[in-house]
């Protein structure tokens, strides 16, 4: 999802994990309705990554694994496909190190690495990026996604207001006054007549200084992308 700030991004976040229920309509994945799952089915099925990575105080091992269900093995695992093995390796005690509050003992770079992995660990149905590599340079920025374009074989949801970073995406949704404008493969929404009478995808890559052909460069090709379905429980 793209946008400009204000146009709904986060209010859509809240209706995913239901922390604020719509006055009117639903919200369905896969052909269920959210609004007719416990709480407890569905938010363990999100994984959420935000711009200011969610690491609390204790080791490492329990950031990684908060209910203690995997063995060391998956956790190793976890960390090398979200690239950042060889950091947990130079730790003297590794997976038993200790964890700053919000992961000040690491660096930004390392801390969203770090909850990538937790992500990729759990294994859930979504990831949902919520301006997750907006405080992250560039190179960083593409270390993630290209972690998560190989290794993450649900659904992503990204919300981002750096276009760049939603290059690889399968389908866009852009949201301008709480509202859905526009939605399709990257390549159908540039080819859409312009609007000059609401926002739209070209008018924004263009504010952004982005040429066309410079967004759809180097875009995965069908063979780089994992697809899978959304595998939440029938109500």
């Amino acid at each position: 999802g793209v946008s400009r700030a204000g146009a709904g991004k986060s209010s859509l976040l809240a209706a995913l994990f239901r922390l604020a229920e719509p006055h009117e309509g639903y919200l369905e994945i896969d052909g269920v309705r959210t609004d007719r799952l416990g709480l407890h089915e569905l938010r363990p099925r999100l994984a959420l990554i935000m711009q200011q990575p969610l690491l609390f105080s204790g080791s490492l091992r329990q950031n990684l694994d908060p209910l203690g269900e995997h063995d060391d093995r998956a956790m190793w695992a976890a960390l090398r496909n979200a690239s950042v093995e060889a950091v947990v390796r130079s730790l003297p005690e590794q997976l038993d190190a200790n964890v700053v509050d919000n992961g000040g003992n690491f660096s930004q770079g390392e801390r969203q690495c770090l909850c990538l992995a937790r992500a990729l660990l759990a294994r859930t149905s979504v990831l949902i990026m919520d301006e997750a590599t907006a405080n992250v340079d560039n190179a960083t920025d593409a270390l993630i996604q290209s972690a998560v374009r190989r290794h993450f074989a649900g659904t992503v949801l990204m919300i981002a207001h750096r276009l760049l970073t939603i290059r690889d995406a399968t389908q866009l949704l852009l949201m301008s006054g709480g509202a859905l404008v526009q939605a399709g493969p990257p390549e159908a929404l540039l080819a859409a007549p312009p609007d000059a009478a609401r926002v739209n995808f070209s008018s924004m890559l263009e504010d952004a200084g982005i040429a066309p052909a410079e967004f759809l460069a180097r875009r995965p090709t069908g063979e780089d992308r994992q697809e899978a379905p959304w595998s939440l429980p029938r109500a």
